[in-house]
């Protein structure tokens, strides 16, 4: 297998002889790549009798490995495990006895069972009764259940039922009771490759420690500058004592963006310094282009939605000739883009109605990904975030949480509502932790190719209430000399001189 396509670093991970690696790796670095190719690389050496696991956290980048894998080295069937933490502990269960008692339940069918429970909940009380459910099960799983834990099991096991979070707590179960179990499993799957490292969970820590034991071997990649799973009790601190945990280790950095302009690059590793708990070296940009930031402050979150939209036709070169003849473009626009390489991202869900009737009013074709019928305005679930995937192919504008944009690119990203309440998030009733804002905000950043725009809005409704922000504290980390400013609410039709272009941004 030849490795021209990877640089110095990416070889160094991939070639690594030791028998723990911690592999820090930043937005645009080639992470999948360099964890692909090192399975790759160490299936062809592997004993017969011997399996790699490989751990992802959705399914789409499971199916992404395995066919990269199979591009590479042909069949592979038997030689290495590639899904999600819930596959894996579903087949180690189906493998070893327990899988003819279990019955996955599909999110919504815990629903209903919860509401057959407690049907006099209101809607948002009975997620977050699901949600205490889910974190007991998925952090404090060692202490005493709570009243509705034990209630929710004893109604999904009436029909043989186990929800996701169960698979692991059986999974656990099983290796920690039946020693020849364990045994076996750390005599098979001798390497271990997690992806996304810094979103594991205790439960999903905990089942590593115990395959892989002190002989395995397990390599983890990740990016603790993208942790911003914490509701959903993932712990970045497992990444920073990752070398306490698995001694000795040897840790590598890949440093080379392949994804964004210099000067983005440069203005996300500012935003994100303050959060750092790990010592992170800075990126090289491997894109040689000059990339645009653009700080846009709207009076009200009316305007900041028309912002976006006019930039966007604006960028496109027009869309209708209504456009054109409102005035609202020249016909002669930039015409660089198209509709598919924008995403406009935000904290809330709510944000996304003035967007919403913007877009519909412009004649823009756009999704707004995870949309579920739960209506809830907060953050994405894991399920609604994976159908973000499906939603924003083709040609189409793609709105969406910050928190559903991970993992995904695109040419342009405007970052709506970088204003103080909704960045850091300070409303009323809902917990949040400023380091973690930051961390979202630079996911949101760090998504974006070519162009990059932060916009807020002076005043905005949020949830029947007016609020007066000002500007994301988070801003000012930015130098002044990566950003551009604009104060103009629309296009004027009058005809641009070629020097007059950029006024916009």
């Amino acid at each position: 297998m030849t490795h021209d396509e990877l640089n110095l670093e990416q070889r160094r991970a991939v070639e690594s002889d030791s028998q723990n690696i911690l592999i820090i790796a930043g937005p645009g670095t080639g992470k999948t790549h360099t964890l692909t190719c090192r399975i790759a690389f160490q299936l062809q050496t592997l004993d017969p009798d011997k399996k790699i696991l490989a751990i992802t956290f959705t399914n789409k980048a499971a199916e992404d490995m395995n066919s990269r894998l199979k591009a590479r080295l042909g069949k592979i069937d038997g030689k290495v495990f590639v899904g999600t933490f819930h596959q894996w502990c579903l087949s180690l269960l189906r493998q070893y006895g327990r899988g003819g008692e279990i019955r996955v339940a599909a999110p919504e069918d815990v629903l209903k069972t919860a509401r057959g429970l407690w049907p006099g909940m209101t809607k948002g009380d009975l997620r977050k009764c699901l949600e205490k459910v889910s974190y007991w099960k998925s952090v404090d799983f060692k202490s005493d259940p709570p009243r509705e834990a034990a209630v929710l099991s004893q109604a999904l096991r009436a029909g043989s039922f186990y929800d996701f979070d169960d698979l692991l707590l059986e999974a656990r179960r099983l290796l920690l009771e039946n020693s020849s179990v364990l045994a076996d499993v750390r005599k098979h799957y001798v390497q271990v490759y997690v992806d996304e490292y810094q979103d594991i969970n205790p439960i999903q820590h905990e089942l590593l420690k115990l395959s892989i034991g002190d002989t395995g071997r397990i390599t983890a990649i990740g990016d603790p500058d993208q942790a911003i799973y914490a509701f959903r009790g993932s712990d970045a601190r497992f990444f920073e004592c990752f070398e306490d945990d698995f001694f000795p280790v040897e840790k590598i950095h890949l440093r080379e963006n392949y994804r964004s302009a210099h000067d983005l690059i440069s203005a996300s590793g500012q935003m994100i310094a303050s959060a750092r708990d790990v010592n992170v070296p800075p990126q090289v940009a491997r894109i040689y282009q000059e990339g645009l930031l653009s700080v846009h402050r709207s009076a009200t979150d009316k305007a900041e939605a028309e912002f976006v939209v006019h930039t966007i036709e604006q960028l496109v070169g027009g869309t209708s000739m209504f456009s054109q003849d409102s005035g609202r473009v020249e016909s002669h626009g930039e015409g660089a883009f198209s509709f598919g390489d924008f995403a406009v991202l935000y904290r809330l869900k709510n944000q996304a109605r003035e967007l919403k009737k913007a877009f519909e009013r412009s004649g823009i074709p756009f999704s707004v990904a995870g949309e579920d019928s739960s209506g809830e305005d907060f953050d994405d679930d894991l399920l609604a975030q994976r159908k973000i995937e499906q939603d924003v192919l083709g040609e189409r504008v793609a709105l969406m949480t910050l928190h559903a944009s991970k993992g995904l690119e695109f040419e342009c990203v405007f970052v709506c509502g970088c204003e103080e309440t909704l960045l850091p998030l300070g409303l009323e009733g809902i917990a949040s932790d400023p380091q973690e804002e930051r961390r979202l905000l630079y996911v949101g950043m760090t998504r974006a190719k070519s162009r990059l725009y932060l916009v807020s809005a002076k005043r905005r409704m949020l949830y029947g209430k007016t609020f007066e922000n000002a500007p994301s504290p988070f801003l000012a980390d930015i130098e002044e000399g990566l950003k551009k400013y604009s104060q103009q609410q629309y296009l004027k039709k009058t005809k641009k001189r070629d020097d007059d272009q950029i006024q916009l941004f």
